[in-house]
């Protein structure tokens, strides 16, 4: 029996089972133990990871098709799988948990941080560090917050700015100083780039700023209460004025968190979903502040219980963020982590009057998440449109464009849709080879590219392929799909309507050996132009980096066109080519081409 290095001292035993009804059905060779399983397609890719009280009751729960489509894409997969027993089921939990961060497997619930809340940052690559706004969580230094809002944010820098003079300038702008600048004539900036402080004191500034932020030292709430009588007593009223506004501004920032004041340490977690995806929100509190506040998502279509999915969550944050002596609130029980929790000095704190205003900022975060998260329920409207027409179930959509300029530097891109909309992590960009303008060709090899990477690594090949063009195009994209026996991809491609119109764009459709023009509903029309959309503003995005040759484009003969007329032309029109076949109305119709320009450009193409 072997035992895996990340399992050693956790695991009792190991089995493996070839999964057939036989074995599963055989009860004897289920335990009735706690533990965790594994699930494993026919090329040994794990595919599953999940725990259970009961093996044997929650492995034979997979023996029959559900409701869920997703759970039942997963059961016609499995091939077999593994279990690991543990002498607890909180044991399991954590090992679970330690087992889907090292996997990721496909069909595990994955949770995805929240990165649009700012928060204050402090630079640490600097000798005079600066305060900064942002949403990167990625950055080295000191991170405050986050916010709820920038305003939010913003006002929290401006005070602290104001109270200890930390510098927001870039460290380019730092660097060429040579007097003074409007932020320190205006108290907000000590000038350490000028000398004005020495890096001793500026540090003690930024240190005693990163605790006010914190709510971690109020004494120098004293000091303001000092200095303002101080310049009362010698009827300086205007520099005192300014004591009292900063002793004011700080007694506003305390009592906006003085809901907060009835704990030294605890985390919030409430979940609120919709018909697509869960949102689960943690506050954390010390000391009587908020001093984080994240999001996080998962998809809806799983098929596990809301306290098994807040049990994963609660094992996951236990282990990330090492969280011990404090209180948790929430409303869910928790109840396989009952020992671990009181290991951990963990105590579980329900609803009550004197927490309910944390409750209610929580749900009001889980609810604005959930609103800004979840972009697209009409793509499934889409998706069904689209279904209806083609009799084919549509999981997986990717959408193909061609970018170049004058022929050269022809890139494409490949975006990916699922009914979750827009899967941008597995958006992807190839150089083409033949580098000319032949979009025949360009298609043919990025398909060809394409599929033939998706069937050397074992992954499914799409439902459907989006294209941008008219027959030639799906024609050459149907010849380079045709070649993969195994394949059942369809292909729409996309004609643009009179002056790339949208209402009139035509889609194109290859069945029974007939490219045939179909007519979809408003919904699935909106998915493909979306999709075909995506593609284009995504090739662009990346061929930019290399087109640093358009002013060798052969725009440069015709007189007084710009760089900005030549990129506004091309980026209209797609290419010299299409540009070439164009009205003198069509080329007046961009902006900055008035009715000279329009004339100089249609006459370089069409007058010998």
């Amino acid at each position: 029996m072997r035992v895996s290095p990340i399992l050693e001292g956790q695991m009792v035993k190991q089995y493996q089972y070839i999964k057939t009804k036989e074995i599963f059905s055989k009860e004897k060779d289920l335990p009735k133990l706690p533990g965790v399983y594994k699930f494993y397609d026919e090329k040994n890719k794990i595919l599953y990871i999940g725990k259970a009280k009961n093996l044997s009751n929650r492995l034979k729960s997979y023996l029959s098709l559900s409701k869920d489509r997703k759970k039942n894409e997963l059961i016609n997969k499995i091939k077999f799988l593994e279990i690991f027993l543990t002498k607890t089921e909180s044991d399991a939990l954590l090992l679970e948990q330690n087992l889907i961060r090292k996997f990721k497997p496909p069909f595990n619930v994955q949770f995805r941080d929240d990165k649009s809340f700012p928060a204050i940052y402090f630079s640490s690559n600097h000798d005079f560090p600066g305060i900064y706004l942002t949403r990167n969580k990625k950055l080295k230094g000191i991170k405050l917050g986050p916010y709820a809002n920038v305003t939010a944010a913003r006002q929290s820098m401006d005070l602290t700015r104001t109270l200890f003079g930390v510098r927001n300038c870039s460290d380019m702008v730092f660097k060429n100083r040579t007097r003074p600048c409007i932020q320190h004539q205006i108290g907000k900036c000590s000038a350490p780039c000028v000398g004005k402080i020495s890096q001793k004191n500026y540090l003690e500034e930024v240190n005693s700023a990163i605790k006010f932020i914190e709510g971690k030292d109020k004494s120098f709430l004293d000091v303001l209460y000092s200095k303002m009588d101080k310049y009362s007593s010698l009827k300086e009223f205007e520099r005192a004025a300014i004591f009292r506004d900063k002793i004011k501004a700080y007694r506003d920032i305390q009592k906006d968190q003085s809901v907060f004041t009835i704990y030294d340490k605890a985390i919030v977690i409430t979940k609120k979903s919709n018909d697509y995806v869960n949102c689960i929100s943690t506050l954390e509190i010390k000391d009587g502040w908020l001093i984080n506040s994240e999001n996080y998502f998962s998809k809806k279509d799983t098929f596990i219980s809301d306290e098994e999915l807040m049990e994963s969550f609660l094992s996951k944050i236990l282990i990330e963020k090492n969280l011990e002596n404090l209180r948790l609130l929430s409303s869910f029980k928790f109840k396989n982590l009952k020992t671990q929790l009181k290991e951990k000095k963990i105590h579980l704190e329900k609803k009550n009057h004197k927490n309910k205003k944390i409750f209610d900022l929580s749900d009001i975060q889980s609810d604005d998440g959930l609103q800004r998260q979840y972009n697209y329920p009409w793509i499934l409207d889409g998706l069904s449109s689209i279904e209806d027409k083609t009799g084919t179930k549509i999981n997986r959509i990717e959408g193909f464009d061609i970018s170049h300029l004058s022929g050269k530097n022809v890139t494409a891109s490949c975006v990916v849709f699922d009914k979750d909309g827009p899967q941008k992590k597995q958006y992807r960009t190839f150089n083409i080879k033949i580098n000319k303008n032949d979009d025949y060709l360009a298609m043919k090899e990025v398909l060809s590219r394409r599929f033939k990477r998706l069937e050397r690594d074992g992954n499914n090949f799409p439902d459907l392929v989006v294209i941008d063009g008219g027959k030639g195009q799906l024609s050459s994209a149907m010849n380079e799909i045709e070649k993969y026996e195994d394949c059942n991809t369809k292909i729409f491609s996309l004609v643009k309507g009179p002056d790339r119109n949208s209402r009139y764009d035509d889609v194109l459709y290859f069945s029974d050996g007939k490219i045939i023009r179909i007519d979809l509903e408003y919904e699935g029309k909106r998915l493909l132009q979306f999709i075909r959309d995506e593609s284009h503003r995504f090739a662009l995005s990346r061929s930019k980096k290399r087109r640093k040759n358009v002013s060798q484009s052969t725009l440069d003969e015709i007189k007084g066109i710009g760089k900005r007329n030549k990129m506004d032309l091309l980026r209209h029109f797609g290419g010299i080519e299409s540009l070439r076949k164009a009205s003198a109305e069509q080329i007046k119709s961009i902006e900055g081409i008035g009715s000279i320009k329009a004339k100089a450009i249609f006459d370089f193409f069409n007058i010998e």
